[in-house]
This record gives structure tokens, sequence and C-alpha cells, in this order.
């Protein structure tokens, strides 16, 4: 399980690196700004619902990161022993074990996905500060 956001195109093969610099650290953004809306929906910042059990567990694992060259995903990491949290896929409700016992997930990420398509200025924002950064004076 995880979101992820990819460029491609022509614009993105060959890029000019202060354009490859701008995506990725603008990627980057995104994915670690998703990533703390997903984790808000972990007992949430007492606005929010709560989903979860309170014991912090899911809700650390979770990472939004630049993975390569226009390429970065939100998605549960592994725990500090370095075992994956195999229980992350029952939680958002996309795992084979939640059909039998009826409980659907809380589709946290797919709710972020929603939300972050829903607000294309807000994600236009991120990528024109990314490329005053990178071009600006």
């Amino acid at each position: 399980m995880a979101d992820k956001t990819t460029f491609r195109g022509p614009l993105f093969i060959n890029a000019p690196r202060h354009l490859k610099n701008a995506a990725n650290r603008a990627l980057g953004d995104v994915a670690t700004r998703a990533s703390v809306l997903v984790k808000v929906q972990l007992w949430g910042d007492g606005k929010q619902t709560k989903h979860g059990r309170k014991t912090g567990h899911l809700r650390s694992s979770i990472l939004g990161e630049l993975v390569g060259d226009f390429h970065a995903v939100v998605k549960p990491s592994h725990t500090a022993a370095g075992n994956p949290v195999v229980y992350a896929n029952w939680v958002e409700g996309i795992d084979d074990r939640n059909s039998p016992t009826g409980f659907a997930g809380y589709s946290m990420f797919k709710n972020v996905a929603k939300e972050m398509n829903s607000r294309p200025k807000w994600l236009t924002d991120i990528f024109k500060e990314a490329l005053m950064q990178e071009f600006g004076p």
C-alpha cells in the first residue's frame, strides 16, 4: 500500500538539473505534507475524526519521501527494528482480511489523495515555491 506521485512526459526526459531539483523538492514537500495528513487521521489533532488505537505505532511509521527522481511515496515504513507494519493494509481497508472481518478500514491514504486532488492551487503553490527556490535570485 502506498500512494505515489510520479512525473512523466517529454519535459522530464533529460530534464535540466535545475528543473529536476525543483520538481524533486516539490515532490518531497508534497509527500511530507501528505504523510502529515494521513497521520492526523490516526488520533487526529484534536479537531479531526480520530481512528485507530492510541498506541501511535502505525502513526509513527507513516512516511512521505522522495524515492527517486520525479517519484515520491507516502507509505507505512518499517519499524525501528526493521520490520514492516504488516497490519497497515488492513487498517486502510485494502487487505484480503477486511472482507471476512467486516472491518471496512479507514481509507486514510485514499482520503488524503482525494483531498490533495481537490486542492490543485495548494499543489501548484508548492511547485511554484520549489521553482522560485531553485531558479530565483
